[in-house]
């Protein structure tokens, strides 16, 4: 994309978990976790070289929950509004 002119740094990665964030911008490796597997270790490479940032998202704003969790009919629908689809009723 680069080739082309268009510069994605600093893209925002919201997430709802501080373990998560904490991990990702602590490049200090800990004993809690040295289970996880280096693959998984690419994002923090990624924040580290200023391509993505992990940004702090509330649970209650979370869209990624509308396509993953189940939930009643009135968080349902404010998520759905939050994320921009028509209601077909």
């Amino acid at each position: 994309m680069r080739d082309y002119g268009l510069n994605f740094t600093r893209t925002p990665i919201l997430v709802d978990n501080n373990s998560a964030i904490s991990i990702t911008n602590n490049p200090v490796n800990h004993s809690r976790t040295k289970h996880i597997d280096v693959r998984h270790h690419f994002i923090r490479d990624c924040a580290e070289k200023g391509l993505i940032e992990v940004v702090r998202v509330d649970t209650l704003d979370n869209l990624a929950d509308l396509f993953t969790k189940t939930f009643d009919r009135a968080r349902f629908e404010n998520l759905v509004r939050m994320i921009g689809m028509i209601n077909p009723e």
